[in-house]
């Protein structure tokens, strides 16, 4: 039906790696300049919102980049530090913090399951 577009499947994937990169260096960047917002949310010590910040950043580079420059396994381990913050974050949604998943007038844990879901298709795929 759509044959025209089959020519173009390798962009799928190039798509999806640089929006989802962008997405987490914009996110990532304000857990850098206050890492103690996003501990305190979590309830864990500043340092612990440094590294949340700076895993957010770094792998958004990392996915960013990965498309046009080889990375090898750096990709790989950004990817799956990724996915592991978008579990937690959907953990703390739904269960800690008792938000649902389209959230009513708070930003529910659908968002973080359309991440979690592209960083799975970039892994796997």
């Amino acid at each position: 039906m759509m044959e025209f577009l089959s020519a173009y499947t390798g962009l799928g994937s190039i798509v999806l790696s640089v929006v989802l990169g962008v997405v987490f260096v914009v996110h990532g960047w304000p857990k850098l300049r206050n890492p103690g917002g996003i501990a305190s949310a979590l309830g864990l010590p500043k340092v612990a919102g440094l590294l949340h910040g700076f895993v957010e950043f770094a792998g958004g580079i990392v996915l960013v980049l990965s498309p046009f420059i080889y990375l090898g396994q750096l990709f790989d381990w950004s990817a799956i530090l990724l996915a592991v913050i978008m579990v937690g974050a959907t953990y703390f949604k739904a269960v800690r913090w008792q938000i649902g998943f389209n959230g009513g007038n708070k930003m529910g844990w659908e968002f973080d399951v359309v991440i979690l879901g592209g960083l799975l298709a970039l892994l796997l795929g």
